[in-house]
């Protein structure tokens, strides 16, 4: 299944629910925080970020570790380079982290898009990173500019 959101677009299985939540907040006044994918049940999850951020996604990546090592949630950085996706240069990390009680491993992927950065986590409990990484991997590698009748907007 293809879901797609304004220019952007992402190929997910079949058997997967479109749960997609649009988030809007006031700004607040302490920095921001980093996206903690919440894994519901244990089953894998990806959640999408856009921020207007004029950093290299190594450096997006990099600054929002090192805010999740100041939270007692025992996060290690277990390794990084770069990805490949459609949308351009990409740099990813796969992070270990406690939530709620349960150990989770996520793939997060942070790439330029004109003048936001796209921060992409796809996760799952520890237990089934494993069997469910290649997975991930492949859905977060589909992220793609979606056409229109119009043709490919860009």
């Amino acid at each position: 299944m293809e879901l797609r959101h304004g220019n952007f677009a992402i190929n997910l299985p079949d058997d997967w629910e479109d749960r997609t939540t649009l988030l809007l907040v006031a700004p607040s006044r302490a920095a921001g925080r980093p996206t903690k994918n919440p894994i519901v049940e244990g089953g894998p999850a990806v959640s999408i970020n856009f921020l207007i951020d004029d950093h290299e996604p190594r450096e997006t990546l990099s600054a929002q570790a090192t805010q999740l090592q100041t939270l007692d949630c025992g996060f290690a950085t277990l390794s990084e380079g770069p990805f490949t996706v459609p949308l351009g240069p990409a740099w990813h990390q796969v992070q270990r982290l406690q939530m709620d009680g349960r150990w989770v491993r996520q793939l997060v992927v942070a790439c330029k898009v004109g003048p936001l950065t796209l921060v992409a986590s796809a996760a799952a409990i520890d237990e089934r990173f494993d069997h469910t990484q290649a997975e991930l991997t492949k859905i977060l590698q589909s992220m793609h500019r979606a056409e229109t009748a119009r043709g490919v907007e860009r």
